[in-house]
């Protein structure tokens, strides 16, 4: 009896509300509309940021040649792959890569056509720029004579990717930017930033960073560029924000109509039951 008296309350309920709606139907739909145009044209709006990221693979030797992963039967890339990811977040990470930056700036300004591969690329057995630019870094000098272009905060890194073997780790290193172009060519710099500063400081036995380690950093090139807006996502958010409003809206009109519409709130109110009843419709009987 019970059961029957919930069931007979919730259907109640459900009625009344499909009521409301349909009462106020184009409250409703106006709400909702607005609410998702609103939603569309913020997402044509809000300027995106942009994260390129790089993959990068992750090796490490010991002073023999024997790759850490494997020496004595002891796994210790586990143990030295963090400090290097934390490691990539170096102010003279940054620095590094603001010097290069900056020159790479200096001769795409010179020639609006020159690109960032163009830039790092070797040609007839010559050095790259990138290679000639990092011979000739003085990091005494960085951050007095170039702009912070790249931005520490910026910077992130992933979590290690199983490869499958111990020896081996796969990672990536992502930059974000307002511009989309800056921020793929900043990634790539920071990934050659990170892999100089590894070979200055720590790519020598006995190194200042990870004694008696060789690292070895190796792009594998780019994973994509992300935005942060979505078109869809914000669209389909401004719809969810306006059927809430819309459902409030109803529901708020319906605490404060204390009128009489239904057959059901008469015998609801009355305790009799309505045998007949004539519907009216515009103020016509």
């Amino acid at each position: 009896m019970e059961e029957q008296i919930k069931g007979e309350v919730g259907g109640s309920v459900i009625k009344s509300m499909l009521f409301a709606v349909k009462r106020h139907l184009i409250l409703v739909l106006a709400v909702i509309l607005f609410c998702t145009a609103c939603g569309l044209g913020y997402s044509f709006v809000k300027k995106p940021n942009y994260t390129a990221s790089e993959e990068v693979i992750f090796t490490a030797s010991d002073e023999n040649g024997d790759f850490v992963g494997k020496a004595e039967g002891i796994n210790l890339m586990r143990g030295i792959f963090p400090t290097v990811v934390d490691f990539c977040n170096e102010g003279v990470v940054v620095d590094r890569a603001n010097y290069l930056y900056s020159k790479y700036c200096d001769l795409a300004f010179d020639d609006p056509s020159y690109t960032i591969e163009k830039f790092m690329s070797s040609e007839n057995g010559q050095q790259s720029e990138l290679d000639k630019c990092n011979s000739n870094y003085d990091p005494s000098r960085t951050s007095d004579y170039f702009d912070s272009f790249v931005k520490k905060e910026n910077v992130s890194v992933s979590a290690v990717v199983d490869t499958g073997e111990i020896e081996v780790y796969a990672f990536t290193i992502s930059y974000t930017d307002a511009d989309k172009e800056q921020a793929e060519i900043i990634a790539k710099i920071y990934v050659e930033a990170f892999k100089a500063e590894l070979d200055t400081d720590a790519g020598v036995s006995g190194g200042k960073y990870f004694e008696d380690v060789k690292i070895y950093i190796n792009s594998i090139g780019a994973s994509g560029v992300k935005s942060d807006v979505s078109k869809v996502k914000i669209t389909i958010i401004g719809f969810l924000v306006g059927v809430v409003i819309a459902a409030v809206a109803v529901y708020v009109i319906g605490l404060l109509d204390n009128t009489v519409k239904t057959k059901d709130e008469v015998e609801s109110i009355t305790g009799g039951n309505v045998l007949s009843y004539i519907e009216y419709e515009g103020g016509k009987r």
